[in-house]
């Protein structure tokens, strides 16, 4: 069954007080989109978990666009539209329930409580590698030397799984966590 199927036999199941029923697989949800939309997806695991939340709140799955074009302008689409506005952020543009404004949702990667103290060593383990020789002529170079500081600071390691999982060693200023976190760092 499609999982706007079953999102719509939830929705007509739900009862006021009571709590959907229908759990979504990432492969259920995967297999619902169209292969631009599946691609990125699959690189980017939020993305799957907000439609599983848009999904389970008995919404529609939105439409993936590669980017927003004048001409789309006054369309409407089911669901809404959901496009990139740099990796690995996005945004879920939808019309509010009276169909009278449109919302735009950002869609991001989340680390959770367990590792939000993540930020704060990742912040010192940069702030300690940045000297009296940092300097820069514009924000793009800023934000590069910025990049290259933060992947001098944070390996990757795919063992720990989970987002939000990492290891700081205090001694080295270093960080160990999997890709799907540092992509949200």
């Amino acid at each position: 069954m499609a999982v706007e199927q079953q999102a719509e036999e939830q929705q007509n199941q739900t009862t006021e007080n009571a709590e959907p029923t229908v759990e979504y697989s990432n492969q259920d949800i995967l297999v619902s989109l169209n292969d631009e939309f599946r691609e990125i997806a699959e690189k980017n695991l939020h993305v799957v978990e907000y439609l599983r939340e848009v999904l389970s709140r008995g919404g529609t799955l939105p439409e993936y666009r590669g980017q927003l074009t004048s001409s789309m302008r006054g369309e409407k689409v089911k669901g809404g539209i959901i496009y990139p506005i740099g990796d690995p952020l996005f945004i879920h543009m939808y019309m509010d329930e009276s169909g009278a404004r449109a919302v735009y949702n950002p869609v991001e990667p989340i680390i959770p409580v367990k590792g939000r103290d993540l930020m704060h060593a990742t912040e010192e383990a940069v702030a300690f590698r940045i000297t009296s020789e940092f300097h820069f002529e514009s924000a793009e170079e800023q934000s590069t030397k910025l990049r290259e500081i933060l992947g001098s600071v944070v390996s990757l390691n795919e063992r720990n799984q989970n987002i939000g999982e990492y290891v700081y060693d205090n001694k080295k200023r270093m960080i160990e966590t999997n890709s799907e976190t540092y992509k949200a760092l």
